[in-house]
């Protein structure tokens, strides 16, 4: 079976974004419109107010500590509403907080819902040691429990990839990630990406070689690796002739097994090899799957909880947390965490 994005969503891979050019102000509404054809397209970042304290918006934390939280929209050329975001001010650039698309998901990203890294976020600051670790995580988690948690990670950078641009304006994509950067940033250095794709390449090993990559990436310190289900669909974005990926959402209604069915006939109908879920929002539940065996054997995928999987049985790990779609395991060697499991 062909690998690659598909069953849902945005499934145009996307090139790098290495060679954009530098950004301007973090807070500063970002904005290209160009002539494609016979549409014209363009979107930008629409900033609003601060938004003012809430203690059930899970950004009371950071408030705290004296944040700044702003809401934004991205609105299209034509004035049409294409997302809803929330973002915290940082010394070292907006971090998206969370992320509301407004048309069919994914678009321009994929973030877990901002309730499961909140709840993730203080147990690691409570169980972490305050030296001699390396959290592993994907670039967008890392900044999150950062913000949330205090919590020090490899990848604290906003990488910017992959982006999920719509078919219609994949022709475009260099100048929608120019739009991007003038929004959050320029990317980082051509080390400091490398460094960060090689993680992201470790994890479409093979869980012996997968291990080993993510040992050597931590270096003298202990590896802690925090996985999301939503992590196997940006590999699947980034390399889809690595992995087979394809999701479908359905309406979080109350009626669990009915979901449940309605999934199982989706990836059977499909051909499919196994799948994971995880709740974007309170409306919709994601079904991910993989479409062929052989994406079952990355380590993302042994890592993570696809039906028929035995995550136990990956040499080298221990599992030492989880919380909604998250996965905290604690590689062979590592004594980062004690009694997080317990926690």
């Amino acid at each position: 079976m062909k690998k690659g994005n598909t069953g849902g969503g945005v499934r145009t891979r996307a090139p790098g974004i290495g060679a954009v050019v530098a950004g301007v102000a973090a807070v500063a509404a970002a904005m290209f419109v160009w002539t494609g054809g016979e549409e014209t397209v363009g979107y930008s970042y629409v900033v609003s107010e601060s938004l003012e304290s809430d203690e059930n918006d899970g950004l009371a934390s950071i408030r705290e500590r004296g944040v700044v939280v702003r809401r934004a929209e991205v609105v299209s050329g034509t004035g049409e509403r294409l997302a809803e975001l929330r973002f915290a001010e940082t010394d070292g650039g907006p971090i998206l907080a969370d992320w509301r698309p407004r048309v069919d998901p994914p678009f321009i990203t994929s973030a877990p819902a901002l309730g499961e890294v909140a709840d993730l976020a203080p147990v690691l600051e409570r169980h972490l040691p305050d030296d001699g670790y390396r959290l592993l995580a994907w670039w967008d988690t890392s900044r999150r429990l950062r913000l949330l948690g205090d919590v020090e990670a490899v990848f604290d950078e906003h990488i910017g990839e992959p982006l999920f641009v719509p078919a219609k304006w994949s022709a475009s994509y260099s100048r929608i990630a120019e739009i991007e950067t003038r929004f959050w940033g320029a990317p980082p250095d051509d080390a400091s990406r490398a460094r960060f794709m090689r993680f992201a390449d470790s994890l479409l090993k093979s869980e012996d070689d997968g291990i080993r990559e993510l040992t050597g990436l931590a270096g003298d310190g202990a590896a802690v690796l925090v996985l999301h289900v939503r992590d196997v669909v940006l590999l699947g974005q980034l390399a889809p002739e690595r992995i087979g990926v394809a999701f479908r959402d359905f309406p979080a209604d109350g009626d669990v097994h009915g979901m449940v069915r309605s999934a199982r006939a989706w990836v059977s109908e499909n051909g499919y090899h196994a799948y994971a879920t995880m709740q974007p929002d309170p409306d919709r539940v994601r079904v991910v799957a993989l479409t062929d065996e052989a994406s079952g054997n990355t380590l993302a995928a042994r890592l993570l909880p696809f039906i028929g999987n035995d995550q136990s049985s990956v040499s080298g790990t221990r599992l030492v947390y989880k919380t909604g779609g998250f996965w905290v395991y604690e590689i062979e060697g590592a004594k980062a965490i004690a009694g997080a499991s317990s926690s």
